[in-house]
């Protein structure tokens, strides 16, 4: 995308903004703008008037919409004309520009009704090419989006805008009939919550106690129950859930910038195709299938074949997207309860945490892009530049987060974030694979471990040489670990999708192998100093749960007995198979070919097994009844292995470790550090000092809350992270 420098006037005060006026035409015509003089955001901004083209030059504050997109693919441009001069921009802007031009030419609307006020579009109002105004002009973003008249959110182009609109009157329409049903009492469901009404805002909803149990769970125990479904709603595998897909899988959803251009604007609506689509509409549907739709919400718009083959979700992409608006309504809740400017838990460092599946082109705006959202934007906000590249960037900031006292939140963000050779290890590599491995647990779980006791975090940064000085106390060493969840070492099977966390899924044979080697790992443990079953370690590691928490020994015992024969029945009939079919091969039996798509823990295509249509189907029961088992087992949280693996240290204990550990890591105990963190020794040493890489962070059975301190053996010490 490229405008030329000579079309941009220079802005004299440090709070002007350019804006842009679009020349009526038809669509077979060039897309002519024109800037307007500048408009100083100090000015008050009066409610209407009038300003074309023709007539740029008022000086007065103007009124203006500013438009929130995604700018799409920067090599494939269509042409533009600025101030008379040619130049080019991304499809997505182009489209938008000739849906805007309809509109003000009066095919879509009353002419005049958007003809009277200027547009603010951050690719053409702000001159891309100097660095110095562009570093201006981001500091000013948040005012820019709360200074206009209203924000304009377009999505992209679509032919089916107004059966996604349509679908969206179906879902409420069922809420509001469901609604009525809740409003008369039921003497066996407990209390409902209330739909909000179409008369309020999102932020001003008001509930009433939610129910304790969702709609799958009260239907199963009282059949009287209502869903959204049971009021003319299409079944969540119905073929009209492409519309809801199509929507939420547009890249808008998935922009970082996005969060503040929604959160800081005072009015905004959907541009959707030609349809102009309430945003708290499409929030009331999100609310309403979440809480009264007989699937889980991440079910509707799944193909009818992968639902009746046991899938679980739709696409990533939808997910995501539904995510994101929840996301973008707490962040515009947050602006208005001033939540975000004096909350500590605003902070610029966890305001990063909560964005991993967001994206934007330019590595450095992961930060830049969510200053505006910090309450302690202050201090960051002086640090940005477009001149210093992102490695420098990244540290500098990184720097400031252990002066200002997060240094042990920026080593959790290193620690899962992927590997940058240019960045030392404590630096988060914040451009990286966004995919990033789950925590241990929630945040608020995390604060009830206490790896280092009641110590403070004591670290310093070296500037000039990257490295990070802290006190640590090494206390153990991984001698053996297993696979991670989600490794594929083989073809393990059918991609039947498990839930993960947010956007994330992996397959049920994914699971059944992980927990399986899991299980042989755990009873090559040593004797439990505690005198727990090994099965009972492996468990409570599984669901980070501490000794003193009761549960079923009993139950537990059983389940993982009958999930190990499962394995073994399952991997038994997998080698019967293979040896029957490599003797049909060896015999000459041109007519069988294995499945190179083939389940690897017993699924065979009907045409190419040797197994009678009985085994099968006992096989198929064997491997459900693993499935089952393994639910019971974790207890809910395989979500939080993803991309971890099992291990066994040196002095015998039990984790749960990320994905890129190796055997020989140490284990260590920062200052301050609720969780222990694995790290590799440099063998370097500076100033005296050891030097390690920060490789992760983990969860050891029996390591938790502070038992490390009464080790006997440990070195305990400062050491560099390099």
């Amino acid at each position: 995308m490229s405008i030329q420098q000579a079309s941009y006037e220079p802005l004299q005060h440090p709070n002007d903004i350019r804006l842009l006026a679009v020349r009526p035409g038809n669509d077979d015509e060039p897309i002519h703008c024109m800037h307007l003089g500048p408009t100083n955001l100090d000015e008050p901004h009066p409610s209407a008037q009038t300003l074309t083209a023709d007539n740029p030059r008022s000086t007065q504050a103007r009124p203006y919409f500013a438009l929130s997109y995604a700018w799409g693919i920067n090599w494939h441009t269509e042409p533009i004309f600025i101030n008379g001069a040619p130049g080019s921009i991304t499809v997505n802007l182009f489209s938008f520009l000739k849906m805007y031009r309809r509109m003000i030419s009066g095919t879509l609307v009353d002419k005049g009704k958007l003809s009277s006020i200027a547009i603010w579009i951050d690719a053409l109002c702000i001159d891309q090419s100097n660095i110095t105004e562009r570093e201006a002009q981001v500091k000013l973003i948040d005012r820019v989006y709360q200074h206009a008249t209203s924000v304009i959110i377009y999505i992209g182009e679509s032919s089916e805008a107004q059966h996604f609109d349509a679908l969206l009157d179906q879902i409420i329409d069922a809420g509001h009939r469901l609604e009525s049903v809740y409003k008369t009492p039921q003497p066996s469901s407990s209390a409902a919550r209330s739909i909000p009404s179409q008369q309020n805002t999102y932020e001003e909803r008001q509930y009433v106690e939610p129910p304790k149990l969702d709609i799958l769970q009260r239907k199963m125990q009282d059949s009287a129950i209502s869903c959204l479904e049971d009021f003319d709603m299409p079944p969540a595998c119905d073929e009209i859930w492409r519309l809801w897909v199509a929507f939420f899988s547009f890249p808008w959803f998935q922009r970082l910038w996005v969060i503040q251009e929604f959160a800081f604007a005072r009015h905004r609506n959907f541009l959707y195709g030609e349809s102009e689509i309430p945003w708290m509409k499409v929030m009331k549907a999100v609310i309403l299938l979440t809480k009264f739709g007989y699937a889980p919400i991440s079910c509707y718009g799944m193909r009818l074949d992968v639902f009746q083959q046991g899938g679980s979700s739709c696409p990533i992409e939808a997910q995501r997207g539904v995510n994101s608006l929840e996301t973008l309504s707490g962040a515009a809740l947050g602006v208005r309860n001033g939540i975000i400017i004096n909350d500590p838990r605003t902070k610029l460092l966890k305001i990063i945490k909560s964005t991993s599946w967001n994206q934007c082109s330019d590595p450095r705006d992961y930060l830049y892009a969510l200053i505006n959202l910090a309450s302690d934007q202050n201090l960051y906000t002086p640090l940005i530049s477009y001149t210093e590249p992102p490695s420098t960037v990244f540290r500098k900031f990184a720097t400031m987060f252990v002066e200002q006292g997060d240094g042990i939140e920026l080593l959790f963000q290193a620690a899962t974030s992927s590997i940058c050779n240019e960045l030392p290890s404590w630096v988060p590599n914040w451009s990286g694979n966004r995919n990033t491995p789950t925590r241990i647990a929630p945040q608020d779980e995390i604060n009830d471990f206490a790896a280092s006791r009641a110590t403070t975090s004591r670290m310093t940064v070296d500037v000039a040489k990257s490295r990070l000085e802290l006190h640590a106390i090494i206390c153990d060493k991984i001698i053996e670990q297993g696979i991670y969840l989600g490794q594929r070492a083989e073809n393990f099977g059918e991609d039947e999708t498990y839930p993960g966390n947010v956007g994330e899924t992996f397959t049920a044979n994914d699971l059944l192998f992980f927990l399986w080697i899991g299980h042989k790992l755990a009873s090559r443990l040593p004797a439990c100093s505690t005198n727990e079953a090994k099965y009972e370690v492996l468990f409570r590691t599984l669901a980070r749960m501490p000794k003193h928490l009761e549960i079923d020994i009993s139950a537990m015992k059983d389940g993982f007995e009958a999930f190990t024969e499962l394995m073994d029945k399952i991997l038994e009939n997998r080698a019967d198979n293979e040896a029957t079919m490599s003797a049909r091969q060896d015999q000459g039996d041109t007519g069988i070919q294995a499945d190179n798509q083939s389940d690897a823990l017993g699924h065979y295509d009907s045409e190419t097994t040797a197994h009678t249509n009985v085994e099968r189907r006992n096989w198929g029961e064997h491997r459900k009844q693993a499935a089952t088992r393994l639910g019971q087992i974790i207890s809910g949280r395989a979500g939080a292995c993803k991309q971890r693996r099992l291990c066994i240290t040196d002095r015998g204990y039990f984790g749960l470790i990320l994905w890129k550990a190796e055997v020989g890591d140490r284990v260590v105990i920062f200052d301050g550090a609720p969780v222990p963190f694995l790290i590799r020794d440099t063998q370097q040493v500076y100033d005296g000092k050891p030097a390690y890489k920060l490789i992760g962070n983990g969860y050891f059975y029996e390591l938790m809350h502070g038992q490390a301190f009464d080790l006997d053996g440990c070195d305990e010490g400062e050491i560099l992270l390099v």
